[in-house]
């Protein structure tokens, strides 16, 4: 589980999101969240990775085998670049955290498509730099989630192990 999907989790209706581009989880790299949004009458699937700043372009180091730029190559990089962006209306790195990419699709302009778009769209969309702000905050004060708890119980245990060596 990602550090993003321990603190948020993910929306509720992503996978149907993201069905609505004909993409999966596993088929845009280091995805991490999902959702529809409404503009002018419009749809739009908004798609949350962690390929933007230094996480995107060709990963020289994806394998032990030396990998080439370019649309065969298997790394994330070159799957956003040359796979994933594409299709999609526009990109553009988080204003809140720069490692993370928000990748923007329409819906199809078909009448299932509109209609499963209406019922699953966040209202107003989702601010994650907001969301983030939030989050730290909760954290600030010292309330925790299941998952954050657990991962803290995790780190302690693996500090303690540290010291021991």
């Amino acid at each position: 589980m990602t550090m993003y999907n321990m603190v948020h989790g993910e929306n509720s209706s992503a996978l149907v999101a993201l069905a609505l581009i004909d993409h999966d989880r596993e088929s845009i790299p280091r995805y991490r969240d999902a959702w529809v949004v409404e503009l002018d009458g419009s749809y739009y699937v908004y798609v949350y990775t962690r390929m933007g700043g230094g996480n995107a372009g060709h990963w020289e180091s994806w394998s032990d085998e030396p990998t080439q730029k370019g649309p065969g190559c298997p790394c994330p990089g070159c799957v956003m670049d040359y796979v994933v962006l594409p299709g999609a209306k526009s990109w553009a790195d988080d204003e809140f955290d720069s490692t993370y990419r928000m990748v923007i699709f329409d819906v199809p302009n078909v009448p299932a498509h509109q209609e499963i778009a209406e019922m699953v769209v966040e209202p107003g969309g989702i601010d994650m730099g907001e969301r983030w702000r939030t989050a730290f905050e909760r954290m600030e004060r010292g309330e925790f989630n299941e998952a954050e708890l657990e991962l803290q119980k995790r780190l302690g245990i693996i500090l303690r192990q540290g010291d021991e060596n």
